[in-house]
């Protein structure tokens, strides 16, 4: 489902039928090609645990005469066993065989159920019979048992030795209270039936000539017919299957082979039942949830998610409430549930285009996204925006508006090497349009790429060359017409610097959730840059081997400001996912890391940067829009031969110097202060903003005990606080902080 394709109120069916395709929570290969079901995991996790008694007793539950069973059972649970392509398939039987030969409490169990003063008969004393016999036994009701033959267990007799089968049976019947009646096909006349009695009657010959499918249809019809009182079965016997076991991929199974127990006698030992137990891979499909934070914090698969998503979306005034507004803006859009779902279930793609249908039907808070919106905003504004066309470039350099704001000296370092490289290469410092699609924003995407069409156009429809695998995304997504090229596929041919820094030995390639996708661009850039890591003299640590691994750092799809429970989760689980130190491609995946304590640089840092600017703090909020204004100011200056015109050369924070039109600026700003600031996604620019705004309305607060002065301001759709104070050379910031609340009375204007 996309935006494009629903029109009209949103209905509830449409946003659930999204996941019809969905097979999470079905049983797994395994269980469902059995032909009782049981819980195989639950079983399995028993035996890893060495609780032989509770094993047993799962067994008893379902397979009724686990003892016979695990003795004819053909094993059709092996075939579609995952691990059978890796090492061979879990012996379930084997494991069967170990709990009944290492349970030391095997009775059956006894329940205190008064008799219910009815009567049942069975006919036939198979094994579908009697698992059926049993459990009307159980239930309270007297039993007979009728078969023509002249003893129990005839449909056994070509399996088993009949001194085998014939004790495990009478284990289990001796004690029952169940009357059998042999050489006697079907009851006499009414001989069950006591006055006022009910009889129930079930035919054991409508489960088929399987033994082992019988046990499982012998028990459900008992308590089919003990709920129903039904006088007949026939036509309540059903299947238990996965009709998808054929779409779990095996290919997700990654893991090596281990040392796997092959007893000649076809009986293992509790230690080889338990080691076997152990290898076990759980693959039930719930691999999208394996790899997805979301799916995990709010405990959700992809049915329950649509189901949530469509009651947001039709939610009754006065009777239900929106309950997955949060949920659908805590999705970082990896697109690792497309990549794996074996379905084709994309959660991610359906959480974006739910997020377009909020904006559209109004309902999405606007908080969620205002402060991306506004940095792209930024972005695309004359400090920061640069289209330059050389005379005979093929290429234009295209590094995005978060790596050249995070670190603009590398970023003009690689220009110059490419220029060196490839000769002209034009260049476009711009945004491609992801908080827009991030924040549903379709009409402001629409506008980006118009802008980012018309300058490729201008540019002559060069190659783009990008530095941001986001950015190859988004430009595949909104302007496929244009070609791009991984700027590390072609550092990669053309060569590394001569000088280069080689901080560590080695290292681990952080690859950002971009860059995993299956697609030539995407591979094509993860070698490269394994590549350039390597040639650079620095070992690459091993790949993770997990395809199920969880690969974003947490800044995708901006969702901080909406869940940060979840971003701080994710950045710091990824933070500390190895003790090696991180090599990135992405900017956002090197800024998190450091300021989670994480040793992590940038590949084009390590290759063009120097070592000071490794060691610095990642910059602020207000820095990375310093830092994209120095960006245009070096290309322009340094190698565009261009003035700068008004645009100011600065660092990656204000340095006390004006960052806006307003004649105010800022003394050195506390540290902690600095962090608050940034937690809050509060920018130097909009507290100046305030301040003047206050200013010129005469509206300052006034503490005549500490002579702080407050004002406040709503920018955008978050209302602004600041505390400070006059002194000598610029205002001291005391206290900054913010909120979505709307004063009443005022306008709500903002910068």
């Amino acid at each position: 489902m996309t935006a494009q394709t629903v029109s009209g109120r949103i209905q509830s069916m449409e946003m659930r039928s999204f996941a019809d395709a969905c097979y999470a929570g079905e049983a797994p290969p395994c269980t469902a090609a059995c032909p009782i079901g049981y819980d195989v995991f639950g079983f399995i996790e028993k035996i890893r645990r060495g609780d032989w008694n509770a094993a047993y007793r799962l067994l008893s539950e379902r397979l009724v005469f686990p003892e016979i069973v695990c003795r004819i059972c053909p094993a059709p649970c092996e075939a579609p066993c995952l691990r059978a392509a890796v090492d061979g398939p879990i012996p379930l039987k084997l494991l069967e065989r170990a709990a009944c030969d290492q349970a030391k409490n095997t009775a059956p169990r006894r329940y205190n159920i008064p008799p219910k003063r009815l009567s049942a008969a069975v006919l036939g004393a198979g094994l579908g019979g009697l698992s059926a016999a049993l459990k009307l036994r159980a239930f309270g009701y007297d039993v007979t048992v009728y078969d023509a033959a002249p003893a129990i267990g005839s449909d056994l007799s070509a399996l088993l030795p009949e001194d085998e089968y014939l004790p495990l049976l009478a284990a289990k019947l001796d004690t029952s209270g169940i009357v059998f009646r042999f050489g006697q096909a079907e009851p006499e006349e009414d001989p069950l039936l006591p006055e006022g009695g009910y009889a129930i009657l079930i035919d054991s010959a409508a489960f088929g000539a399987d033994p082992v499918a019988a046990i499982r249809l012998g028990g459900e019809a008992a308590v089919e017919a003990d709920l129903s009182r039904l006088s007949s079965f026939a036509d309540l016997i059903g299947e238990s299957t996965n009709s998808h076991i054929e779409n779990i991929r095996a290919g997700l199974i990654s893991v090596p082979p281990a040392n796997r127990a092959n007893p000649a006698s076809g009986i293992l030992s509790a230690e080889e039942a338990i080691s076997e137990a152990g290898l076990c891979l759980e693959c039930s499909c719930d691999f999208c949830r394996r790899g997805c934070d979301l799916m995990q914090y709010y405990g959700k698969l992809p049915q329950e998610i649509a189901r949530n998503v469509g009651v947001t979306f039709n939610a009754i005034e006065g009777l239900s409430r929106r309950i997955a507004t949060r949920m659908i803006n805590s999705c970082y859009d990896c697109g690792r549930c497309a990549e794996i779902c074996g379905a084709d279930v994309d959660i991610g793609g359906f959480m974006t285009s739910a997020r377009a249908l909020m904006e559209r039907e109004g309902f999405m808070p606007p908080p969620f996204h205002d402060f991306w919106l506004r940095d792209m905003e930024h972005a695309m504004s004359e400090d920061a925006f640069l289209s330059r066309k050389m005379p005979d470039a093929r290429f234009a350099f295209f590094p995005g508006c978060r790596l050249g704001a995070s670190d603009p000296e590398t970023v003009a370092a690689t220009y110059r090497h490419l220029a060196d490289k490839l000769g002209d290469v034009s260049v476009l410092a711009a945004c491609c349009g992801a908080p827009a699609v991030w924040a549903g924003r379709t009409d402001l995407a629409e506008a980006v790429t118009n802008t980012l069409r018309q300058e490729w156009e201008t540019l002559g429809r060069p190659v783009f060359v990008c530095a941001c695998m986001t950015c190859i995304k988004m430009l595949a997504k909104l302007l496929p017409e244009i070609e791009t090229v991984s700027l590390y596929a072609l550092l990669a041919e053309t060569g590394l610097p001569d000088k280069r820094q080689i901080p560590f030995s080695q290292a681990l390639i952080f690859d950002p959730c971009s860059a995993l996708p299956d697609s030539p661009a995407a591979a094509a850039a993860r070698s490269a840059v394994r590549t350039l890591l390597t040639a650079s003299g620095v070992t690459p640590a091993p790949d993770d081997p997990d395809p199920c691994r969880k690969a974003c750092c947490g800044f995708g799809g901006h969702i901080y400001p909406a869940n940060p429970d979840v971003y701080d989760r994710v950045t710091k689980d990824r933070a500390a996912a190895s003790p090696l130190p991180y090599v990135t491609y992405c900017s956002n995946c090197n800024d998190i890391f450091r300021r989670q304590g994480k040793e992590s640089v940038h590949i084009l840092a390590l290759l063009f940067g120097d070592s000071g600017a490794r060691q610095s703090a990642p910059p602020t909020v207000t820095g990375i829009r310093r830092g994209r204004e120095r960006l245009k100011v070096l290309l322009l200056q340094e190698f565009l031969g261009e003035d700068a015109g008004d645009s100011r050369l600065r660092g990656n924070d204000s340095g006390g110097k004006p960052a806006n039109d307003n004649d105010v600026s800022f003394l050195p700003i506390d540290d902690a202060l600095r962090e608050k600031m940034d937690r809050a996604l509060i920018l130097e620019d909009d507290l100046l903003s305030v301040i003047a705004h206050a200013r010129a309305g005469d509206c300052e607060l006034l503490d005549d005990e500490t002579g702080v002065l407050t004002a406040h301001r709503r920018i955008g759709a978050v209302t602004y606080w600041v505390q400070y104070r006059d002194e000598d050379g610029g205002i001291r910031l005391v206290n900054a902080y913010s909120h979505r609340l709307v004063i009443t009375g005022e306008d709500g204007g903002g910068a």
